[in-house]
């Protein structure tokens, strides 16, 4: 179960990150033009993230063969919801990892 773009970006927003939604493809074309101009974005070490896809969702991912395994092994990881992206981001808040936003 993904959670949703608009989940993350009110989570995010709530934590003074504002943060506008943008279709894939014009979000992977504005990546590649901050790319191409030399800005250090950390997603450019992905390429896949930003190739062109056109027209299509671009990479997924499937995580099943490792929840799998882990259920095999008794371990079952916790569903992602809100609740839980906003522990992360509170953490990663307080620790200096996520900054540039207003708090309080």
């Amino acid at each position: 179960r993904l959670l949703r773009p608009a989940v993350l970006a009110e989570a995010l927003t709530e934590r003074g990150f504002p943060v506008r939604l943008t279709p894939g493809d014009e979000w992977r074309r504005l990546a590649r033009d901050r790319v191409a101009v030399g800005d250090d974005l950390p997603i450019a070490l992905y390429p896949a993230f930003i190739a062109e896809y056109g027209g299509q969702a671009g990479p997924s991912f499937d995580c099943s063969e490792t929840e799998e395994t882990l259920a095999s092994a008794g371990l079952v990881c916790p569903a992602a919801d809100a609740a839980l992206l906003g522990r992360y981001l509170d953490h990663y808040v307080a620790s200096g990892i996520l900054t540039g936003g207003r708090h309080g």
